[in-house]
């Protein structure tokens, strides 16, 4: 599939990418790996609640800072209130590439980028 605003946004995101942040991008992005959520420690398909499109991190500290959502299509008030809610039941970002470590989700910035019905 096509995403240009995914990929623009990825772009511009992947310039933050340096010694105190490193930024995680699903393949939309321009990125080479998902991005899932879970609501326990344990990593499964039972607890993972869901995909995200951008993951910050702070690097000295270890922690995740930030979650971005981008939406290209389908932007009514449901499916962005769901795309909220599912993101802040998260409790969790566990992933192989960061050694299956349990990265609490906590205090995170929620962007949520839309593009113009215009």
């Amino acid at each position: 599939m096509n995403h240009p605003l995914h990929k623009k946004v990825g772009e511009i995101l992947k310039k933050l990418d340096n010694q105190k942040y490193e930024v995680i991008l699903d393949p939309a992005c321009g990125g080479n790996q998902n991005i899932p959520l879970f609501l326990t420690k344990r990593k499964a398909n039972d607890t993972e609640i869901c995909n995200v499109d951008g993951l910050v991190m702070n690097r000295k500290i270890d922690e995740v800072i930030a979650i971005i959502e981008i939406e290209e299509s389908n932007i009514t008030p449901v499916h962005l209130c769901g795309k909220f809610l599912v993101s802040a039941l998260a409790k969790y970002f566990i992933h192989e590439n960061k050694n299956n470590k349990p990265y609490l989700l906590k205090d995170i910035l929620f962007i949520h980028i839309l593009k113009s019905l215009r």
